[in-house]
C-alpha cells in the first residue's frame, strides 16, 4: 500500500467520523456544510465542503473509476477546453446506487462500530466495481506452503568458467582473454628489504610465483 493511499485512507476515516457525528461538525470547523454550498446533497449532509472532493476521490479510487462513472459531464469550457460537470444531476443509475452504498457504510459505522469510520468503500470493493464474493479457486494448500517454507532450498553455484565469462562481459573484455596467462606484478616491502614479485596464472590450474630483491637481476622462481 502506497504512502498516498494510506494518507487518503486516514483522511477518509476522519471524514466518515465527521459525517457520522454531524452534530459536532459546526463547532470543530469554520467550513460551511456541503449542502449549503452545493445542490442536491442527500447523504453527506453535515460534511464540511472542503472535504467533499477528498471523499469523492477516495470513492473513485476504491472502485477503480473516474468521476464520469457516476456524474454527468457538461459542455467543454470554450476558453480553456476543460470539462465542465453538472454534479447535481441524477441521470446515471450508478450515482443512485452509490448513494445507497454510502448510506449502508454510514449505518454500519454508526450502529456496529460505535460511530468510528472502520468500514469504507475499499473494505469490499478493493479497486473494482464488483466486490468479490468468493475466494480464488483452487483454495490455497496452507499445509504445503508451510512445509515449503521449512525446507532450505539447495543453492546451485555457477561453475568457474561461467563466473569468469560474466565478469569479462561486465568489464567489456574479450572472451578469449580467459585463455591467456594473467600476470600480476608488484613490490613486497619489509623492514630491511624490498622485493619484486611477479605472479602468473594460466588456465586451467597452473600458477607461477617469481620474486627477487630490487637490487638483483637474478630471480628465484617457484611453481605449483
Amino acid at each position: 500500500m502506497s504512502l498516498k493511499f494510506i494518507s487518503i485512507s486516514i483522511s477518509l476515516v476522519a471524514v466518515l467520523t465527521l459525517v457520522t457525528n454531524s452534530s459536532a461538525i459546526h463547532t470543530q470547523t469554520t467550513d460551511k456544510p456541503v449542502e449549503q454550498v452545493r445542490k442536491n446533497i442527500q447523504v453527506l449532509k453535515g460534511l464540511p465542503d472542503s472535504q467533499l472532493f477528498l471523499l469523492m476521490n477516495f470513492v473513485g479510487d476504491s472502485l477503480g473509476v473516474s468521476c464520469d462513472y457516476c456524474h454527468v459531464k457538461g459542455e467543454k469550457n470554450p476558453q480553456t477546453g476543460d470539462d465542465t460537470w453538472i454534479w447535481e444531476k441524477d441521470d446515471k443509475k450508478e450515482k443512485l446506487a452509490a448513494r445507497e452504498m454510502m448510506r449502508m457504510v454510514l449505518d454500519l459505522n454508526h450502529n456496529s462500530f460505535k460511530r468510528e469510520g472502520l468500514v469504507t468503500c475499499y473494505t469490499c470493493h478493493r479497486g473494482s466495481t464488483r466486490p468479490e464474493r468468493m475466494v480464488s479457486l483452487p483454495p490455497r494448500d496452507l499445509i504445503k506452503e508451510s512445509l515449503q517454507t521449512l525446507q532450505t532450498p539447495k543453492k546451485v553455484l555457477p561453475a568457474a568458467p561461467e563466473v569468469i565469462a560474466k565478469y569479462l562481459s561486465a568489464v567489456g573484455a574479450k572472451q578469449n582473454v580467459a585463455s591467456s596467462p594473467i600476470v600480476m606484478r608488484g613490490t613486497v616491502e619489509s623492514r630491511n628489504i624490498s622485493a619484486i614479485l611477479e605472479v602468473t596464472f594460466k588456465q586451467p590450474n597452473k600458477a607461477q610465483c617469481e620474486s627477487a630483491p630490487e637490487n638483483f637481476s637474478h630471480k628465484k622462481a617457484k611453481s605449483t
